[in-house]
């Protein structure tokens, strides 16, 4: 008959051959979790004891350590939440994270205990996946190893200053580069007459707006501004559509806080935006983007219907986000207006202290910039006294 396990302080010995075999069992961290071990022993008890101390001795400082899910969901989710409302991190970054989280990262490390990661494994992960993909993927490790530095000591940091990735050059698909001329966007506005996507284009192509901008703007936010000559539209941006979903976020949550500007829509669209806003209150909507019940669109309903229409119309059809670039390719090549103008009505930080915390021009000054820039009398008393 063997004897009964014998206690002990850290792992076991359970006796299976009187004097003769002996089974230790102890618990360590591993790149799969933390795993029971085994191992059997033939001689005496004296030596079972001998080979588990030292064991015990090699993994002193084998203690519990949470797995990279755990510091996910305990560290990072918090920190991020904390920091869109602090106005420091994009929702759009957060939601970024978090998909790369849900399909890429969490699948593939997130049982491992965040002490086990190693640069060489990583590296491998990452020459297998396409080269955006794996961007986002190391952004959200680097993310969730940030907060868990402050909590474990980590033997090998797979993200030291001295760590270097060398990143896939494989894309799933060449994005589009193509942009609009001023002539271009004019025709495919005037196609686009009537449409629920005609006033975010507007908005995007003719306002400098990125996507999520074109899309999540009230009918009362738009205002004219009248000059000697013609009459822009003006609108303050302080809020953004996701990419999925029925609400905005707050106002003032927009990709950073240069974001919340005054846009001026281009003389060419200006007169059918202001039209368009008061069609949209005089049907009952408060948004410029009504999708069509009164909700306004999100950017994947956006992106989905601009797909379309360019099919139904035979038009090229172009990334929703290329408009904001034709925008500034007309507005730089075409229209020859200033950086600095060009850069503010982006919503992009002017370099230096003064473009930091001094420039923060009103409503007015930024339409009289741009008809400065655009040759457009604005002084319409001045003009009458000549």
């Amino acid at each position: 008959m063997t004897r009964k396990q014998r206690r002990r302080a850290w792992g076991s010995i359970t006796e299976a051959k009187r004097g003769k075999k002996y089974i230790l069992r102890w618990q360590e961290n591993t790149p799969c979790g933390r795993k029971r071990k085994t191992k059997t022993v033939y001689g005496t008890y004296r030596e079972a004891c001998t080979e588990l101390d030292r064991i015990h001795v090699e993994r002193t400082d084998d203690k519990p350590v949470p797995t990279i899910a755990q510091a996910y969901g305990t560290w990072l989710e918090p920190t991020m939440a904390a920091q869109v409302s602090a106005g420091t991190l994009a929702p759009n970054t957060r939601n970024l994270v978090t998909r790369s989280w849900a399909n890429y990262v969490g699948p593939t490390w997130g049982s491992m205990p965040v002490d086990q990661l190693r640069p060489v494994h990583l590296q491998e992960w990452l020459l297998t996946l396409p080269a955006a993909t794996a961007d986002t993927a190391l952004l959200t490790l680097r993310k969730i190893y940030g907060t868990v530095a402050g909590f474990v000591v980590l033997p090998i940091d797979p993200f030291a200053a001295t760590v270097k990735y060398t990143m896939p050059t494989r894309k799933t698909r060449e994005r589009s580069k193509r942009l609009y001329t001023l002539a271009e966007a004019k025709d495919i506005l005037e196609r686009l007459h009537g449409t629920s996507l005609e006033a975010p284009f507007i908005m995007a192509c003719f306002g400098s707006c990125r996507s999520g901008e074109s899309l999540g703007i009230r009918t009362d936010e738009v205002l004219p501004f009248a000059t000697e000559s013609t009459t822009l539209a003006t609108v303050d941006l302080v809020r953004q559509m996701e990419q999925a979903g029925i609400e905005p976020t707050a106002d003032g949550v927009l990709k950073t806080r240069k974001s919340i500007r005054t846009v001026v829509v281009l003389p060419d669209a200006a007169g059918r935006l202001l039209e368009i806003a008061d069609e949209r209150r005089a049907a009952g909507s408060e948004w410029l983007a009504d999708r069509g019940d009164g909700l306004p669109m999100n950017r994947g309903m956006c992106n989905h219907r601009w797909k379309k229409w360019c099919e139904a119309e035979g038009v090229e059809h172009i990334p929703w986000s290329n408009l904001r670039n034709s925008w500034r390719t007309i507005c730089e090549m075409e229209l020859h207006m200033p950086w600095d103008l060009m850069e503010m009505l982006m919503g992009h930080s002017l370099p230096g202290v003064s473009g930091r915390h001094y420039i923060r021009p009103s409503r007015e000054q930024v339409a009289r910039s741009v008809c400065d820039a655009l040759g457009i009398n604005w002084d319409i008393s001045q003009q009458t006294r000549r």
